[in-house]
């Protein structure tokens, strides 16, 4: 599978989850530092959702809203990016507010 965020996840202990995300859903994933919450995009929504990254319970299914058709997301850190193919920008968010 050529899922970016899956591929590099795969050896985590919640690897398994963050695949099983990607294989039945049109999203892309990533994962916060602390390992316990993963971020999941919505293209149809134009939503980034918060869940529990062992459970898979949700914390905030539009944890950020209005994005323009969001596809690739990578946390780093505090900050989070995420590509849009509405209007072909990355954007830059803080995880802390």
């Amino acid at each position: 599978m050529n899922h970016p965020s899956t591929r590099l996840r795969a050896s985590t202990p919640h690897g398994f989850l963050l695949l099983l995300l990607a294989l039945v859903a049109p999203a892309f994933v990533a994962q916060r530092a602390n390992g316990q919450v993963i971020l999941v995009t919505n293209n149809y929504t134009g939503t980034i959702g918060e869940y529990n990254a062992t459970t898979g319970a949700t914390y905030n299914t539009a944890f950020i809203s209005g994005a323009n058709g969001p596809q690739g997301i990578v946390a780093s850190g505090n900050a989070l990016y995420i590509t849009t193919t509405g209007n072909g920008r990355v954007a830059e968010y803080n995880l802390n507010t």
